[in-house]
């Protein structure tokens, strides 16, 4: 599961809070599908779950954005 939210680049569109429906616009999946998989990797901790539905940042996903040094999301 955590390789696919790094395959879609959600790490990087959840730096800043967006619904599931923006991050669907953006990489061109099914909305529904991508809330479902979002509200699950909330459930564990991957990603935050803000005011109205707005995903953000959690300390695992700033590790997986594509410009942190560790490079981390390759390793995913």
């Amino acid at each position: 599961m955590l390789g696919v939210l790094v395959e879609l680049g959600i790490p990087d569109l959840v730096a800043r809070p967006r619904t599931a429906t923006e991050m669907a616009e953006a990489v061109g999946v099914n909305s529904e599908a991508l809330d479902r998989l979002l509200r699950y990797a909330a459930s564990r901790r991957f990603v935050t779950v803000r005011s109205r539905q707005r995903y953000g940042p959690s300390p695992v996903s700033r590790l997986l954005q594509t410009d942190h040094p560790g490079e981390w999301d390759v390793v995913v």
